[in-house]
């Protein structure tokens, strides 16, 4: 049960960054348009979608805090946090720093991610080891 639940969240967790990996490429191609309505709107629509992701984020990194995997919820948490961050700067119209929390939340989701894997090997040791007894 453990171990599903693990590899549930590390699939998710590869889903949100692939997906805040997809925002921060679109913000890329917002600021290289030129200034204007359009791209105001543009960015406003993105600031949205990465509310969205950081809700997302941070619901799974409470779940995960709350199954025990510490290190995953904490990395989880920064990401948010960096999340937060970039939907401030694309609020204010600065999507050249935006880029930069986006850029640190990936980090972060990859870390959680990493955890995640760590916290799944040692879950099948463990069932292995009570199986063995």
């Amino acid at each position: 049960m453990l171990v599903k639940k693990i590899e549930e969240s590390a699939r998710e967790v590869a889903d949100l960054e692939q997906r805040q990996a997809d925002r921060e490429q679109q913000v890329a191609e917002a600021q290289a348009q030129p200034e204007g309505p359009q791209r105001a709107e543009q960015l406003e629509r993105l600031r949205q979608q990465q509310q969205q992701l950081r809700e997302e984020v941070s619901k799974l990194a409470r779940l995960m805090q709350r199954a025990g995997a510490d290190r995953a919820a904490e990395a989880l948490q920064q990401a948010g946090n960096r999340m937060g961050d970039a939907e401030e700067d694309l609020s204010q119209v600065d999507p050249e720093q935006a880029q930069q929390e986006m850029q640190e939340a990936l980090d972060n989701l990859e870390e959680a991610e990493q955890e995640l894997e760590e916290e799944l090997d040692e879950a099948r040791e463990r069932l292995a080891d009570e199986l063995l007894e």
